[in-house]
């Protein structure tokens, strides 16, 4: 499978282009970028979510967070998979919870793997 490699103008650019919420986060979980759409989804601000003090996982529930954690660690110890389709629930900022359907990509950021 090829390789993406991403800059942060180039991520920025496919990320603000879509109407749905578009996120990429490293390997702990931090979000190196989130889209308008997302923050929508699950009421933070960019800032918020940026700022390291909220995580990916954070916003799981609870009965699906050992399956993103699981994608998670198979994203960025390296493996690199097109895309995987899943069903979240999120917990929003409010403390309510908003399904989602979730799909992502292995992409190297900072030379780093990572998920968009």
């Amino acid at each position: 499978m090829k390789r993406i490699e991403f800059d942060k103008e180039t991520l920025k650019a496919i990320g603000n282009t879509y109407i749905f919420g578009v996120y990429a986060y490293q390997d702990d979980g931090r979000f190196v970028f989130v889209n308008d759409a997302f923050c929508k989804l699950v009421g933070y601000n960019k800032e918020e979510l940026l700022s390291g003090k909220i995580k990916l996982l954070d916003l799981i529930k609870d009965n699906f967070r050992d399956r993103a954690k699981s994608l998670i660690d198979r994203r960025v110890s390296g493996e690199f998979f097109s895309r995987e389709f899943s069903e979240l629930l999120y917990i929003t900022k409010n403390r309510q919870t908003k399904p989602a359907l979730n799909f992502g990509y292995t992409i190297m950021y900072n030379a780093n793997h990572q998920a968009l």
